[in-house]
Order: structure tokens, then C-alpha cells, then sequence
């Protein structure tokens, strides 16, 4: 830029004048008079500094005078300093006068924009729902914004060397990250790239979640906060370790039973679901209570034909022996009374020869509990014959063999001592016979007849009851089909309706030999499950999601809703009322717990989507009249805050409150409550589209109606529904 000062102007010279003026008279090519011209740049940055210079000036001596208005300094040489950071933006002039005559001047407007940003280092202190990122540098002004990997973020604070801003921490689940500042105009410019580094917990949110949606009745925060400190094999380690929690066994006898569940004494049946779906909710070992759902579903028996009072016992076995091997399942269950009544196993006597047992219970121990009807090969896929048929595994003659070997059992005493003889429940009596204890063998009403059964195994004559039962289980328990068969029900209840073959054959190895060589270790085989590529490959944050995953059943569903609001129950001992809300809102979903409504379970497992050919078993309840229902009392419970159905009995409370966690979240504004519902419900996924969406509905409301919407839109939403 150059700036001439004339010492006249002639009317001929008026259109070489630009950015300059006139003092004194004369003129520069004619008379040799002094002129001034300054020239240097005509932007300067907050701190920086720029050389400007006097050039034409025709005088014998051009010594000038300095001088600037507007803001900075300038030397005696004519280097300006612009005002430091901390100041502010704006126009200064530079002026300059020969210091022989001050009359021949010139100055020059200069902009003063803000500086060029750069970061020296970047840190970050890691929080459950949100983290502090501190950025230390130079030239950070008012309106400085970061950008975090993709996302920009405005600073909580800022000075000239340090910014401060929040951050969710769903957007730091990886080890490294980005970090740039960029000022405002004017002058917009941008810093270096400095890359964060991000202390990584043992597991991810998204990890944490998941696995919690595979091995509990759902996520809660404390519950991903624990998982995200130990890591996912560390939390089945502690789950593995947990002592079980026991349904509390009931009493023998109805009007004991109506002292002890005042609140539930005309429906007995609620006593037994009731502890259970507190178990779900509440109890620690929320990986076995989560085995026991999926064992109850596999080896059925129901409250449709079986007493209340058999169950705290069949469900207290399955949660012993969810840890232990397959086989003791097997035995233990084949002795429990409530299967004995279910299946006609129990009292299935044989009193002459010419008496043919009951043949249900060796009929479904094959079909629904242990291979299925036709052999598959070990991933679970369908063996064919050259005709392309299936293969069946067993005969009628093996069924009417078996049959044999589940004779001469009966209930046993109060103090689980056998009987001198069979004990029947009479009809229509409230009398409760060996509820809590397995069933007795009176070997004389057995039969001890030879004994042809499945795989070419003879139980040879005159063997006793419980010879015969233990090597019909270890037949079944060797056959080939059965780990294929089990397996995939296992991976289907706990991870995924479809399961690859890679997947299954994968657990199958481990179930026929856990390393050891032991056949049939459930904590090996749960280990292997949880832990294949295949359950954690949605892991990632950062990958594509999948949608492999399956639906959630009504019980899943209802429990991880009522997980994710923190539930806690205060009451008096004993008081299970409010839990029996729950009960009875399963049965309107058309799952309530121990009450399917056949051997063959709430829905098979191998159902398909109608019209899309799709694996999905959950789908067969997914019925208008379940999903109104659910919507409607989702609606009905979260907006009360609780459940109890009388002032004086046992209280669910439900944290939707503004002064609940959630609520607490919702008064810092949506962003930091869709944080929360994001880990809860769409392990810590939810898209921008979702946000948007929630952002809208939510404009507006108070704390706790905010959180009322936010779960509700949430928990109806496809999205959660399924778990991926």
C-alpha cells in the first residue's frame, strides 16, 4: 500500500490522488516539493506485529514522527504492535509527519482482526455422561469454538491461552481424536490439529450397554458405569462368582399362604412370578437371573395346570444350577415336582403288567427340552437324507421305552423323606404335598422291564428307578443333537434370533468339551457366547450398526424399561403388591412369567417373520392388542412416578421426578438428558436424526415431564425395541 501526500493539488492531478491527502501547496513531479507515502500491510492480528515505512518523500531529510490512534503501539522506526489478545478488534490508524515540517503528513486505516489460533497440548477428564476437554495454547478470543473429531463445540470458558468445554461422552468411545479451534471474523483462521488422547475405560459405553441387554434384564447407569471399570469378562467373572438369589419358598398350605400374602392371597399364583420379577429388577447376579429366564423358556413348565406353591422350588434349581452342567440340569429338573406334575411324570405308576405309563414327559424331554425331533448337523443346520427329508432322532417304540423309565416316582414329605406310598393331590383340595423338595422313587411301582431307548442304548431288566433315569439322561445328554439344539436356543435368548452357523458350531466345541474335557459347562458355554466376535461385533461406536440382534420379548422389554428408571422398593417384609402390578401387566402383554400356554413355550424359536422368511421368534407376540397395552401403561406408570396399589402397602418408585437422576439431567437442558436416554435405551447410539426428533418434542416442557417424554417416546420406539 503506498499513501502520497502532494504539497498542492492541481485540478490536472486530481485523478492520481487514491488513499491520500493534500497539505501545503506545490506539487511532486514539477516543483520537487516533500511528499509522504506509507506503505505496509493492511491487516494486522490481535498480538502480532508490522513493519510500516515512509517512501517519496523528496525531503533533504525524511526523518518522520510515528504516531497510532485506535489501539496498539508503534516505534519510532514504524513497527506496529497491535493491542495483545485480550484486546479487542477494531480499525487503528498509523499516521506519520516529517519531523522537519509536521505539516506533510500521511496516515493509514488498519484492521486489527483477531488472531491465528494454536493449540500445544489437550487434555480430557473422562465423566459418565459428559467430559471436560481443557485446550492450552495461544490466541483463543471470545466466540473461539471447538471442533472435536466432527462435532463443534462452543467452550464453557475461555481465555487468551486456555478453553474449557463439555462434551458427551458418547463421543469419545475411542482412543484418539481431533481437535481443532477455529476464531470468529474478523480474520477467521484455524489452529493446528492437536490429537487427544483418550484414556479408554475397560470397556466402552456401547460395550457396556449391549452386553448388559445380553446378560441382565438391562442396563442402568450405575450398572454401565461398573461394567465400562471392570471390563467384559471381569463382570461375568463377578456374575459367575454371585451367589444366587433364591425365590423365597412358599408355605404348604393355602391359609398359611393368605397369612403370609395378604396383599395376593386370592391369586396364589402371584407369590412365585412376584419374587421372580423382583429378582429380574432388583437382584445382583442379574447375569444367572438372566440364564434362568432363558432356561425357564426352554425347559417349560406353566401355572396353567402346575400349583404356585411347585414353583419357588423348579425356579431355585434352575438358578443353582444355571452355572453348573447341563446334565445336572437335566437330572434336576426330571426330579422336580412341578415338571412331575406338568408332564404326568409324577404318580406315573406301574401297578401290573399290563399298565402303559404316561408318555408325555419322555416324549417332550426329547422334543422340546434336549434335541428336537430330526438331527442336525453341529451348526445347527438341518441334516437331509438322500431324498432330501429330515432325519428323525427317535421312534415311537423309544418314546413308549422311555416312558417306562419315568415310572415310580410320587412327592415326597414335608421333610423331603420318601413315602411308604404313592401321594396324590386329591382334586379340588388345597392340601400342598413336597413342594420344596424332589421328587421321591418308590422303586416297587417301577418298571423293571428291559428297556430299549434313543441311540441303540438297552437299560437292561430288574434295573432300579434311579439306574434307569441316570443312563437315559447320560444317552440323551452324549447324543449328538443335543448341543446344536441347545446352543442355538441359548445364543437366540441371550444374543440374536439368527445366528450364524460359524456361531453355533463355534459354542458347540465349546459345549462338548469346555478345554477340559468336560461336556456341557454352562459357564464355559455363557462365557463362549457372550464373548464370541459374533455378540460383541456391535461393539464398535464407530462401525456401521448391524442389525443383527433379535426382539425384545414382552418381559425384556417391561423389565429394561423399569431398570432404566432406577427403580427402587420400600415396603413392609414380605409385601410383594406392587411387584404383582408388574405380574399382572405381563399377562397382558401375554408373557407372564411360569404361565406359558403350552410345553412349547410363549412362541417358538423357530417362528419366522410372516411374508419375509426372516428368523425372529419374539415376532410371534408382537400383536396390535400387546403393543397398545404396553403403550398404555408405560404411560400410566411412568407419569404416577410409581407403583403401589394402596397407600400402605409395598412402593415401586420410578426416578421420572425432577429431582431423579434423570430429572436432575433434564434441568441442564435436553442435550445432557438424551445423553442419558441414549446409553439407557440405543446403547449410547442414538442418531442425530433421533435427537432431532426427541430435541423438538421436549422444547419447552419442565424437568420432569421432560423425562416422562423422553422415556416414553424412547421405550416405544422400533429402535429400542430390538436389541442389536
Amino acid at each position: 500500500m503506498a499513501i502520497r501526500v502532494y504539497s498542492c493539488i492541481g485540478r490536472a492531478l486530481l485523478p492520481l490522488i487514491f488513499a491520500g491527502y493534500c497539505i501545503g501547496c506545490g506539487s511532486k513531479g514539477g516543483t520537487g516539493a516533500p511528499t509522504l507515502s506509507i506503505t505496509g500491510p493492511a491487516q494486522v492480528r490481535l498480538g502480532g506485529t508490522a513493519q510500516y515505512a515512509i517512501t517519496d518523500t523528496g525531503a533533504s531529510s525524511p526523518s518522520v514522527v510515528w504516531t497510532v490512534t485506535g489501539g496498539g503501539t508503534i516505534s519510532s522506526a514504524g513497527l506496529y504492535t497491535a493491542p495483545p489478545v485480550t484486546g479487542s478488534v477494531g480499525v487503528a490508524t498509523i499516521s506519520a509527519y516529517l519531523a522537519s515540517n509536521p505539516s506533510i503528513a500521511a496516515s493509514v486505516s488498519v484492521s486489527v482482526i483477531n488472531p491465528i489460533p494454536s493449540i500445544s497440548t489437550v487434555s480430557v477428564d473422562v465423566g459418565e455422561l459428559a467430559s471436560s476437554i481443557t485446550v492450552k495454547g495461544s490466541g483463543f478470543v471470545p466466540g473461539s469454538t471447538l471442533l472435536i473429531g466432527q462435532t463443534a463445540v462452543t467452550p464453557s470458558s475461555i481465555t487468551s491461552t486456555s478453553m474449557v468445554a463439555r462434551i458427551s461422552t458418547l463421543s469419545l468411545q475411542m482412543n484418539s481424536i481431533p481437535v481443532q479451534v477455529t476464531n470468529p471474523d474478523p480474520g477467521s483462521a484455524s489452529s493446528n490439529v492437536a490429537t487427544l488422547a483418550i484414556p479408554q475405560p475397560a470397556a466402552t459405553i456401547t460395550a457396556a450397554t449391549r452386553l448388559l441387554d445380553q446378560a441382565s434384564f438391562g442396563p442402568t447407569l450405575a450398572a454401565v458405569s461398573h461394567v465400562q471399570s471392570v471390563g467384559i469378562n471381569g463382570y461375568l467373572q463377578e456374575q459367575f462368582a454371585m451367589q444366587p438369589s433364591l425365590v423365597t419358598e412358599m408355605p404348604n398350605t393355602y391359609d398359611q399362604y393368605a397369612h403370609m400374602y395378604p396383599s395376593c392371597q386370592n391369586i396364589p399364583d402371584c407369590a412365585s412370578d412376584d419374587y421372580f420379577i423382583q429378582n429380574m429388577i432388583f437382584a445382583p447376579d442379574q447375569l444367572r437371573q438372566r440364564v434362568v429366564f432363558a432356561l425357564s423358556k426352554i425347559w417349560t413348565v406353566s401355572l396353567t395346570s402346575v400349583p404356585s406353591f411347585y414353583f419357588p422350588h423348579f425356579l431355585n434349581l434352575l438358578s443353582e444350577d444355571a452355572f453348573s452342567n447341563w446334565r445336572q440340569i437335566m437330572q434336576d429338573v426330571t426330579m422336580s415336582p412341578a415338571m412331575g406334575i406338568f408332564l404326568n411324570s409324577v404318580n406315573n405308576m406301574v401297578q401290573s403288567p399290563t399298565d402303559r405309563p404316561n408318555e408325555n414327559y419322555a416324549r417332550e424331554l426329547l422334543q422340546v427340552f434336549s434335541t428336537g425331533t430330526s438331527r442336525l448337523n453341529e451348526d445347527g443346520s438341518l441334516q437331509v437324507d438322500g431324498s432330501g427329508n429330515p432325519i428323525p432322532i427317535y421312534t415311537q417304540a423309544q418314546i413308549t421305552a422311555m416312558a417306562k423309565v419315568f415310572t415310580g416316582l410320587t412327592f415326597a414329605n414335608e421333610d423331603c423323606s420318601t413315602p411308604s406310598a404313592p401321594i396324590y393331590l386329591p382334586p379340588n383340595d388345597n392340601t400342598v404335598f413336597g413342594a420344596n423338595c424332589p421328587m421321591a422313587i418308590l422303586d416297587s411301582y417301577h418298571d423293571h422291564t428291559e428297556k430299549h431307548i434313543i441311540n441303540g442304548v438297552v437299560l437292561p431288566a430288574g434295573q432300579n428307578t434311579q439306574a434307569d433315569i441316570s443312563q437315559t439322561l447320560d444317552a440323551i445328554f452324549q447324543d449328538p443333537d443335543l448341543p446344536p439344539f441347545i446352543v442355538k436356543q441359548l445364543i437366540q435368548n441371550l444374543v440374536k434370533s439368527d445366528p450364524s452357523p460359524d456361531y453355533v458350531q463355534r459354542i458347540v466345541n465349546v459345549f462338548k468339551d469346555n478345554g477340559s474335557g468336560v461336556r456341557g459347562d454352562m459357564k464355559a458355554v455363557l462365557q463362549a457366547i457372550l464373548l464370541d466376535p459374533e455378540a460383541r461385533a456391535g461393539d464398535d461406536p464407530s462401525a456401521e450398526r448391524t442389525d443383527a440382534g433379535h426382539l425384545r420379548d414382552p418381559i425384556l422389554w417391561f423389565m429394561a424399561v423399569t431398570r432404566a428408571l432406577n427403580p427402587s422398593l420400600l415396603g413392609p417384609p414380605n409385601d410383594i403388591s406392587a411387584v404383582n402390578y408388574l405380574d399382572y401387566y405381563l399377562y397382558l402383554f401375554g408373557e407372564q412369567p411360569n404361565d406359558a400356554p403350552s410345553v412349547f413355550g410363549y412362541y417358538s424359536p423357530q417362528y419366522r417373520i410372516s411374508g419375509a422368511n426372516i428368523p425372529a421368534p419374539e415376532f410371534e407376540l408382537e400383536l396390535p392388542a400387546t403393543l397398545f397395552n404396553e403403550a398404555q401403561i408405560l404411560d400410566a406408570y411412568i407419569l404416577t412416578n410409581r407403583m403401589s396399589p394402596q397407600s400402605d402397602g409395598a412402593t415401586i418408585y420410578f426416578d421420572t421426578s425432577a429431582s431423579g437422576t434423570l430429572g436432575t439431567l433434564a434441568s441442564q437442558g435436553p442435550d445432557a438428558l438424551l445423553d442419558a436416554i441414549s446409553v439407557l435405551f440405543y446403547h449410547g447410539q442414538m442418531t442425530s436424526a433421533m435427537r432431532t426428533a426427541f430435541e423438538g418434542a421436549l422444547q419447552g416442557l419442565p424437568p420432569d415431564q421432560m423425562v416422562r417424554v423422553a422415556v416414553y417416546l424412547a421405550a416405544t420406539s422400533p429402535q429400542f425395541r430390538v436389541i442389536q
